[in-house]
């Protein structure tokens, strides 16, 4: 049988390393629920406008790391590099905005077409927290605690040092 090879940046998940991503997913899960944090998943494909009006065309995800394209039906479509706009887009298209509980986290493979560098992958796998909603240092405080936590529980917090920056 012909060897077809992974594209190169990609590999498949199996074996121990897709149980340790699974048992990294239910760490996070659990830890989450605990903070009242409420699951959303997005899709993988979302409209390159998306990412364009919410990072600005001229940051680097946008100018160079997108694997953006244009579909039969000449849409501009981009597959998904963060988060962030992701969830920000479901929030406003769901009509969200006014939900008591603003917290979402998700988890699931994101994309970067830059050249992988060593150890670095085209198609990997992030979790990730938003906190939409009225913003006070306890939000901040309460992202961080779930962050520690979470580190702590999969292994690698003592390995770590937190630093602290703000916008303003």
């Amino acid at each position: 049988m012909l060897k077809i090879k992974t594209v190169k940046g990609t590999k498949d998940l199996l074996g121990d390393e897709i149980r340790f991503h699974e048992l990294v997913k239910k760490k996070f899960e659990v830890i989450c629920k605990s903070f009242n944090f409420e699951h959303i998943s997005t899709p993988i494909l979302e409209h390159t406008d998306v990412f364009t009006k919410s990072l600005g065309d001229s940051s680097d995800i946008v100018s160079k790391e997108m694997y953006n394209f244009k579909d039969q039906g000449d849409d501009e479509l981009v597959l998904r590099p963060e988060g962030t706009a992701s969830v920000a887009r479901a929030l406003v298209n769901n009509s969200l905005e006014q939900n008591v509980n603003t917290k979402f986290y998700y988890y699931g493979p994101m994309f970067r077409r830059e050249r992988p560098q060593s150890g670095r992958l085209r198609q990997f796998h992030q979790v990730g927290v938003e906190y939409f909603g009225k913003f006070n240092v306890l939000s901040d405080l309460e992202v961080i605690i779930l962050a520690e936590r979470f580190l702590e529980k999969i292994g690698i917090r003592s390995k770590l040092e937190l630093q602290i920056n703000s916008l303003g």
